[in-house]
């Protein structure tokens, strides 16, 4: 008995004519387009492969197709093989161009840099490979080289709005505000709907303390983005930089609604009901945050500050020390340590915190004698001056102040609210 073929096999039959293949392969592209069935398409690929092994230029197009499917799918190792086998058989920019992106996406940055390279060195005038490199290079840091291909990349299409916008975030990274509020705002003139514009533009103004205009900006990337999550959580931070904390809270309270797992919003929600003292609501804040994120070394040092505050100084000390043990080069963390270990008399303790602030951060030696003959009242404001990680000699300032100030001349005092 003759076994019945399966319609694969009577499929590649038929197609192992070449014009029955090219117009298959164009149905199978426009049904494609239509429903997105990318399985369905990748069996036309391989059918159209298996009828037509022997047509160059056929399979190269088929094997850049297939290498895109599996790309879109996030099938990295498929995508390599078909678009290895592709440039094999004719080394074109763009598959040189997208295999880039698949060594991208596996983390091999050398095979990425060398392969838009090549794309570059193929097709010189198309401004997306100048673009996608300069992307990597944006997220490695490498900001001058990004600059280079933005601009490069500019240059070959004036209205390229996504590299307007990418140079802008250099700028923005580089601390370079005006040419970065220049770039996004040409971007929104490109693309006027772009919300992430609008929001990273904002970012640069409240950087250079232009708040009305950051709110403006957050406020039409809200318009434009009603659950535009980052958006609420960057305004929140301008409200709080402009003291308007009611707002703030309330632009946090809609980032936690969006994304209820968001530890960041917990945290800077407790932050701002710090700064408006609201301690315990700030404290409840922080308890959550940690709960999510464990592991956030400054979560557990604002904690700390806030109890410091409360007047409840053992728990201040333990949040202090999770933040050092997270984090063991924390100077800000050991420095108000050591504020909480003179409230108690601690003083060798504390001395031994200071030189460790000190070593860290230099800048804290010229607070030791100073903080020492502050009034009691003052001694409270535990300080959140941020640490700057280097190393120096231990200074003698703080125990000079201890010899001019004995510890028993040094009244106890409880931390609580400054008035």
């Amino acid at each position: 008995m003759r076994q019945m073929r399966s319609y694969r096999d009577y499929l590649v039959e038929r197609l192992a004519d070449r014009e029955e293949a090219i117009v298959y392969l164009e149905v199978s592209i426009e049904e494609y387009q239509k429903d997105g069935d990318t399985v369905a398409f990748l069996l036309a690929l391989q059918s159209i492969a298996k009828a037509q092994a022997e047509n160059k230029d056929l399979i190269y197009k088929v094997r850049s197709l297939s290498g895109l499917m599996y790309y879109l799918l996030e099938e990295y190792d498929l995508a390599l093989k078909e678009y290895n086998t592709a440039i094999e058989l004719n080394p074109h920019a763009e598959a040189y161009y997208i295999r880039g992106l698949v060594h991208h996406h596996k983390g091999d940055y050398d095979n990425f840099i060398a392969d838009f390279n090549r794309a570059i060195q193929l097709k010189p005038n198309n401004a997306y490979p100048y673009y996608s490199r300069g992307v990597v290079h944006l997220g490695n840091r490498d900001y001058d080289l990004a600059i280079s291909d933005f601009n490069r990349s500019i240059s070959l299409n004036p209205d390229f709005a996504e590299a307007f916008f990418s140079r802008g975030a250099v700028y923005q990274e580089k601390g370079q505000y005006n040419h970065s509020i220049a770039d996004y705002t040409k971007a929104i003139q490109l693309e006027p709907n772009d919300a992430e514009a609008y929001n990273n533009r904002a970012n640069v103004y409240d950087k250079k303390g232009e708040y009305d205009l950051a709110i403006t900006d957050f406020n039409k990337a809200i318009q434009l983005n009603p659950n535009y999550s980052d958006a609420y959580y960057n305004r929140g931070l301008t409200n709080r930089n402009r003291g308007e904390y009611d707002l703030a809270i309330e632009d946090y309270n809609k980032v936690i609604l969006l994304n209820p797992n968001d530890a960041d919003a917990y945290h800077n929600r407790g932050a701002v009901r710090d700064d408006n003292r609201e301690y315990d609501l700030a404290i409840e804040d922080y308890n959550k945050a940690i709960l999510l994120n464990p592991n956030d070394a400054d979560t557990y040092f604002c904690r700390g500050l806030v109890y410091g505050r409360k007047g409840e100084v053992d728990r201040a000390i333990a949040d202090f020390d999770k933040a050092i043990q997270l984090k063991s080069d924390y100077a800000d963390a050991y420095y108000n340590r050591s504020v909480a270990y003179n409230v108690k008399g601690e003083v060798d303790r504390a001395a031994e915190d200071y030189n460790k602030a000190i070593q860290l951060n230099p800048n804290y030696a010229d607070r030791g004698e100073a903080w020492l003959h502050l009034e009691p009242h003052k001694k409270i404001r535990l300080d959140r001056t941020a640490s700057r990680d280097m190393g120096t000699n231990m200074s003698a300032s703080f125990e000079n102040a201890l010899a001019a100030n004995p510890p028993e001349q040094i009244s106890p005092i409880s931390i609580s609210p400054q008035s």
